[in-house]
């Protein structure tokens, strides 16, 4: 019959070298500095996106300040145009009422004349019968 030998026992576990502890620590410092690189890009993204909105809100804003001064200075020129406009109407109205009261007058004065003309014309119709 044949014997077994007896089983080994297992080597307890080892404490890391100090070369392969740093190693590890290399490794981790590594994967860190990966993590926060790419963690910087993604920032980096999104400020490049949120400078992007801010320059196109900027814009916005700057052509919206532009529109908004050119009605005013629209409004203005309008508001001017229309003082324009009543000053000629007052004083057209002025002339109306000027000129209805030379023309009653100058009705009157050809009612006037005219019948004076009738009388006359009447007295010489009278003196040639």
């Amino acid at each position: 019959m044949v014997t077994k030998a007896p089983a080994r026992k297992a080597a307890p576990p080892r404490k890391p070298t100090a070369a392969k502890a740093r190693k590890i620590t290399q490794q981790q410092v590594q994967r860190q500095r990966d993590e926060l690189q790419a963690r910087l890009r993604e920032v980096e993204a999104d400020y490049d996106a949120a400078e992007k909105d801010r320059l196109a809100a900027e814009s916005e804003l700057d052509a919206n300040e532009h529109h908004i001064a050119d009605m005013q200075t629209a409004i203005e020129r309008l508001s001017q145009e229309l003082d324009q406009a009543r000053l000629e109407l007052r004083k057209a109205q002025s002339q109306t009422h000027k000129l209805e009261r030379a023309l009653v007058r100058a009705t009157r004065a050809t009612a006037g004349a005219e019948r004076r003309r009738d009388a006359r014309q009447q007295r010489i119709e009278a003196f040639n019968d």
